[in-house]
């Protein structure tokens, strides 16, 4: 699942930062509670600043699927959202 979660976020962040981010820039920590994963970026990444945390979410669909997601409502400086729940 690691892989996953951190595919995941570079998947979902690429295309508003431009740059390659790499497997270890980002540490992992699971919420006992829930199905959710904290990522923290270990450096700064576009305007994401070293630190940021996204809950990237999981949803195991059969015993070898495993679904990952990432929602960005409100990039890092912005005054408005960019809309959308889960």
């Amino acid at each position: 699942f690691l892989f996953s979660a951190k595919e995941c976020i570079y998947k979902a962040l690429y295309p508003l930062v431009r740059a390659p981010l790499q497997f270890r820039d980002v540490r992992l920590a699971r919420d006992t509670s829930s199905e959710h994963y904290t990522a923290h970026l270990l450096r700064d990444y576009g305007p994401f600043l070293k630190g940021s945390e996204l809950t990237v979410r999981r949803a195991l669909l059969q015993p070898t699927t495993v679904l990952t997601m990432l929602a960005i409502y409100r990039l890092p400086g912005a005054d408005y959202e960019i809309g959308g729940s889960w």
